[in-house]
């Protein structure tokens, strides 16, 4: 039984030397730019950050488009590598711009004699307040994490604020390809650094740089002008695996009866079980724009780190400013 702990999630593109250390950042996407602000970036020159984003929005449908984009939500699918297992699960997101946002995943997994366990997890926040909620109807026990004995109130808001800057960075790697925009309340400094070989050919790199100093690499394609790679450096994912074994009670096919089955028993997980590890190179690669009400959006994301697949997400349908189930956004069960 394989279980994966995440200190970070999703990401994508190539150049390592565009390393630079992790550290936690906040954002929040802007609902439109100002009129000047526009202005300025379509007048700027060509060597400026301001007129590769200018051109980017433009191939993405255009800023009055963009702008009034309030929601969206898209479904798919999603193919996952975790050490030598692979599986699928259906994936969507959803966003209500400015401050909320939600991963949710879902999958039915074999268990062999306990017969199949229904699995739903949603990631993202809603305002202040970071969303982490797993879902099972497994008859396994979950895994448990290895906590101190006693945390102080500090060290709990310290968790809490982590785990929220964690889901908006998730957040910002999916929305910077959709709208080419910096986020209004937690902006963005963009710097064309030049021309390098991109995922696609030759692309614009752009190091944006929030104001705490996280700097996020943006590939902008030179021909099609849309955003096609992100890349970033932070701890890579750790598999816990099982190695002993625990019995249990599962119903008996032939009988109606139960029998005892001999299963892994969940592992404890270390609280920061990539602690010690080094960084490594995550890397979103963005394709498969089509065009569809205005718009031009990606269907393909691809996550990688340290050179390896971990996720190859495929969209559907995107539904902009449709309603979106305000259950999504839900506080997480305590």
């Amino acid at each position: 039984m394989a279980i994966e702990s995440t200190p970070d999630e999703i990401g994508m593109c190539l150049s390592a030397r565009y390393n630079r250390a992790m550290r936690p950042v906040v954002l929040v996407v802007a609902t439109a730019l100002s009129a000047a602000a526009l202005s300025a970036a379509v007048q700027a020159p060509e060597t400026d950050a301001s007129f590769v984003l200018a051109r980017a929005r433009q191939a993405l449908g255009g800023d009055a488009a963009l702008h009034a984009v309030a929601s969206v939500d898209v479904k798919g699918t999603l193919a996952r590598t975790m050490g030598s297992a692979s599986f699928e699960e259906s994936v969507e997101y959803a966003l209500v711009l400015p401050e909320r946002f939600v991963r949710v995943t879902e999958s039915t997994s074999n268990l062999g004699p306990l017969g199949s366990a229904y699995h739903r997890r949603r990631t993202g926040f809603a305002g202040g307040d970071p969303i982490d909620e797993d879902e099972s109807d497994s008859p396994l026990p979950p895994p448990t994490v290895a906590k101190k004995a006693a945390m102080t109130a500090q060290e709990i808001a310290d968790q809490r604020d982590n785990a929220l800057a964690a889901q908006r960075h998730t957040f910002a790697n999916f929305v910077l390809p959709l709208l080419a925009a910096s986020p209004a309340s937690h902006p963005l400094t963009f710097t064309l650094v030049g021309q390098v070989a991109g995922p696609t050919g030759p692309a614009d790199a752009i190091d944006a740089t929030g104001p705490d100093g996280f700097v996020r690499h943006l590939f902008v394609d030179t021909q099609s002008h849309l955003i096609v790679g992100i890349s970033w450096m932070a701890k890579p994912l750790v598999v816990v695996s099982a190695t002993s074994s625990a019995i249990v009670s599962s119903p008996s096919s032939s009988s109606g009866g139960a029998r005892a089955v001999s299963v892994p028993p969940p592992p404890v997980l270390p609280a920061n079980p990539a602690g010690n590890l080094a960084e490594v190179q995550w890397q979103l690669t963005v394709g498969d724009y089509r065009a569809a009400s205005g718009l031009n959006w990606p269907h393909r994301l691809t996550t990688t780190f340290g050179g390896r697949k971990y996720e190859d997400v495929k969209l559907g349908t995107y539904r902009v400013n449709s309603k979106v189930d305000p259950g999504l956004f839900r506080a997480a069960k305590s």
